[in-house]
């Protein structure tokens, strides 16, 4: 199943991870370009510390129209 999680905070990033463990394709929106972009390149959020994401979540700052799930 394809995911849409608004929010890349420390809740939004967290419910990305359990989707994507229990096989979701998860999109993860961000407001900021920076932010998703930042996540994207470290695999981390500022505020999980030490919690790896999986490269299988995508990160995204678009707005949801022009996110073809």
């Amino acid at each position: 199943m394809k995911t849409v999680v608004l929010g890349s905070g420390g809740w939004g990033t967290a419910l990305s991870q359990i989707l994507c463990d229990n096989g979701h394709e998860t999109y993860l929106w961000s407001h900021s370009p920076a932010k998703a972009a930042e996540m994207a390149r470290t695999r981390e959020n500022p505020l999980l510390q030490g919690v790896h994401l999986p490269e299988s979540v995508s990160y995204t700052h678009l707005t949801l129209p022009t996110i073809r799930l």
